[in-house]
Order: structure tokens, then C-alpha cells, then sequence
């Protein structure tokens, strides 16, 4: 009997649970590591890539089906399921077949078969494939056409789940608080800043890359998803002191990070002040809003994350370069302004500027979750 196909394999764990022996024997075939145990809340996925191979496996502490809901807190918060493989372009080559995804918002939107309540962000379009409650859809949105392995979930007002209020919702969460084993204490030696950041404007360099990008900006008023050279990244024009507060629900911890920037979804784009280093020379990190598992460092310094938009890659796109699939626009303004500031900068590739940063400041995700800790 021949052996599964990597596709497959992705759609039958869909829906299965972390401990799930196919689960575990195609993390460890795949060399995904140990798939996460738990999530400290049933709202925000952790995301396990093979960028490679061109898929992503998206685990929810909790799954929208009679069988698992409500979501039941275990010790370190609520047990993972997998909810969703989300298939790249790398990924055709393990398709059982070619399909053709191309497809605008405004189509999507009408031929949508499902979309989110409130602020509308991506459409369901249409399954391409079925088996049973499992399936690969289309589903588009802002950053363009995505393929993804999914289990049916029922909507949220649907007979056949349990109505959960917001106070019965809460008091899970609070259940799932005083579980969670409280993170790693990080290592590193920060410098003491006491006080409250204030809302300054932002240094002149800052001011000069924020006005050339929006002068590219504005060289392409009408993006749709099918623009490749599309970068998902807007500045701020002062410091956000807020931000920090907002994203680890904990008070106290702006002064740690310099935001200056966001993206579409609500991320953040931050210089972690990890010493008393100039502004310039501390690493650019993304503070994904999806929390654990969308926060990552995206380069070392201020004129390696220059180097990193100049070519066309933003904070969002720059971990994956190759998911754009074509050559990417330069934006020569933020070149021009590199060039004036940083005159001894040794340009590198994207690739070399992202992997040394993972190495230096891998540990921005651990940070994170400490911050966000509730005893």
C-alpha cells in the first residue's frame, strides 16, 4: 500500500489534535518540532511553517464543532487543534492537480459563501476540492488569494454549538490565566527606563524614509491582489506609546520597544530597545497581531531594515520573499535615503539580513509572551 501524499497527509490532520499520533509523526517526518501542546487563549492561532515546502499549519485552542466545544482549559491554557493548513505557491508542486486561484476582492466578495462578521477581511470563495467535512477552498482577501486545507466549523450562532456569553467566555479565559505556566524569564540584561515613553515625533531619518515611501505609495493609488510588488506597511508619524500596552494587555512596557510603524491587520513595527545603543542601531521587530507565533525580528538595525523596504520587502513580507513569485519594485526614494545616513552601510541580501536576525534576536517571541503574562 503506497504511503499518503504530503497533501494527503495535511488534509486528514485537519481538525486533529496536537497529540494526535498523525499529528506527531508528520511534525517529525516534516521536521516541524514537537506541535505546540496548548494556546493561552481560543482566539489566536500558533502558526508552524515549512516555508520550503510552502505550507503553513494554523493550531486554535479550540474548534467551532459539537465534539470540541465548548473549549475546555488544561493545564498551559486550552489544548490545540489543527484548524487550517494554508498552502503558499511553493506548494503546487504537492497538489494533486493544478488550480487556478487568480481572482480580484471585488469577484470574491461576490461569489463569497462565507465571510466574517464586522470588519470583512477575507471571503470563502469556493472549495476546490472535498472530502467529507474537509476541504481545499480559495479564500481572498486584501494580500490576495490564499489556498487553504480546512475542517468545517459551525458559525457562531449555530443550534447545534453551546451559546457561550461574553461573561461565560471570560471566566474560561480566566480558567485558562491560572493554568498557563508562566514563561521563561528572558536573559538578556535590559536597561532601565523608567517612566512613561512620550509621544515624540519621529527623528528626521524616519521622517525622510516615511515620506518617500509614501511618495511610491502614491505612484500606485489602486492596489489590488494580484499586485506583487504590494507591501503591507504604513508609519506612523510619531512614536506610539501605546501600542505595547495594547498588544501584551499589560501596562508598563512601552519604554521597551520604539513603535513606529503598523501594517493592514493591526501589527505593530518596533526598534526593541535592547541596549543603550542609538535608535539606529537597535533591531526592527514585528509584533504580529495574531500574537504567539506572528511576532518575529525582522533585521538587526535601522539601515538593514532600510535595505530590507528598498528592494520592495516590507516587515510583513520580508521573512518570505519568494511567496511574492516575481520580481520585486525597488523603491528608490528609501535607496536615496539610506545612501545620505548610512553611507557605510554594506548592502546584503534579504535572505542574509533576516536569518541574522532570527539568530541575534530569536528571542522577541519569548519576550513577548513574558510581557504578556497574568499570574
Amino acid at each position: 500500500m503506497s504511503k499518503p501524499s504530503l497533501f494527503e497527509r495535511l488534509l486528514s490532520i485537519c481538525g486533529k489534535r496536537y497529540d494526535d499520533p498523525d499529528v506527531i509523526a508528520l511534525h517529525a517526518e516534516e521536521g516541524l518540532g514537537p506541535p505546540p501542546p496548548t494556546s493561552t487563549d481560543f482566539h489566536t492561532p500558533v502558526r508552524v511553517s515549512n516555508k520550503p515546502k510552502g505550507y503553513q499549519v494554523f493550531y486554535m485552542g479550540a474548534l467551532r464543532r459539537p465534539e470540541f466545544w465548548p473549549p475546555r482549559p488544561v493545564p498551559g491554557g486550552f489544548p490545540n487543534y489543527v484548524q487550517l493548513v494554508e498552502l503558499r505557491p511553493a506548494f503546487q508542486q504537492y497538489l494533486p492537480e493544478p488550480f487556478v486561484v487568480e481572482m480580484d476582492e471585488t469577484r470574491a466578495k461576490e461569489l463569497a459563501i462565507s465571510t466574517s462578521k464586522g470588519r470583512v477581511t477575507s471571503h470563502t470563495v469556493y472549495r476546490l476540492l472535498d472530502r467529507g467535512d474537509r476541504s481545499l477552498r480559495v479564500v481572498v482577501g486584501p494580500l490576495g488569494p490564499r489556498m487553504s486545507l480546512a475542517i468545517d466549523e459551525l458559525a457562531d450562532d449555530d443550534p447545534r454549538l453551546q451559546p457561550l456569553s461574553y461573561e461565560e467566555k471570560t471566566e474560561l479565559q480566566n480558567q485558562a490565566d491560572k493554568l498557563a505556566a508562566p514563561p521563561a524569564q528572558s536573559t538578556r540584561a535590559f536597561p532601565r527606563r523608567p517612566g512613561v515613553p512620550e509621544a515624540e515625533p519621529l527623528p528626521p531619518v524616519l521622517h525622510e524614509v516615511r515620506a518617500a515611501f509614501e511618495a511610491w505609495y502614491r505612484q500606485k493609488p489602486r492596489r489590488i491582489p494580484r499586485d506583487h510588488d504590494y507591501i503591507d506597511f504604513q508609519m506612523h508619524s510619531q512614536r506610539d506609546v501605546t501600542f505595547i500596552t495594547g498588544w501584551t494587555q499589560n501596562p508598563g512596557h512601552e519604554a521597551e520597544f520604539y513603535v513606529f510603524g503598523k501594517d493592514g491587520q493591526g501589527s505593530g513595527v518596533a526598534f526593541w530597545l535592547v541596549s543603550d545603543a542609538p535608535l539606529a542601531e537597535q533591531p526592527v521587530v514585528y509584533l504580529g497581531s495574531e500574537g504567539e507565533g506572528s511576532v518575529r525580528p525582522v533585521s538587526k538595525n535601522l539601515p538593514d531594515f532600510l535595505e530590507l523596504l528598498s528592494v520592495g520587502l516590507g516587515p510583513y513580507e520580508a521573512p518570505d520573499p519568494r511567496e511574492a513569485g516575481v520580481p520585486l519594485e525597488p523603491l528608490l526614494g528609501v535607496r536615496a535615503v539610506l545612501n545620505a545616513h548610512f553611507p557605510s552601510h554594506v548592502s546584503r541580501s534579504p535572505d542574509a539580513i533576516v536569518k541574522e536576525a532570527a539568530q541575534k534576536f530569536g528571542d522577541i517571541e519569548a519576550r513577548m509572551m513574558e510581557l504578556s503574562f497574568k499570574p
